[in-house]
């Protein structure tokens, strides 16, 4: 890839809908979503996931972080391999709109994101609602 816009062509986006739990919306509590999680994961090139992370840390961690609350990051395991799995938090859709907005302007995150194009073949992202249990929320 050698364009955000050829990235960004190649997202697959998915809202996950609340489930019902007790008679409520799981992410609706007393009529307010408390938080919602964006999952984004990125697929890299095999053999690659190291030296991503190590440019993400070291170079755009401290921009993102800015703009978004990381709530955890991890590569996989099992299912579809060389993949880095990033969970951030927003407080609802529109904040999260305004932050990701706020980023894009960024000079530091423009300069950062060319840094990490090469390693990535695929990304998703797909946006969360906590359950009324959820310890997160």
């Amino acid at each position: 890839m050698s364009s955000i816009d050829e990235l960004m062509r190649d997202v697959h986006g998915a809202a996950i809908v609340p489930a019902k739990v007790a008679g409520r919306s799981s992410g609706n509590i007393q009529g307010k979503i408390q938080m919602i999680y964006e999952q984004r994961i990125y697929e890299m090139k095999p053999g690659s996931a190291g030296a991503f992370l190590k440019v993400y840390e070291e170079d755009g961690l401290a921009i993102i972080t800015k703009y978004a609350r990381l709530i955890g990051c991890w590569t996989t395991e099992s299912g579809t391999l060389n993949s880095v799995v990033f969970i951030w938090g927003y407080n609802d859709f529109a904040h999260r709109t305004a932050q990701r907005a706020k980023m894009g302007a960024d000079p530091e995150w423009q300069a950062f994101v060319p840094k990490i194009l090469p390693f990535l073949v695929h990304q998703e992202s797909r946006f969360m609602l906590p359950a009324a249990f959820s310890p997160q929320r």
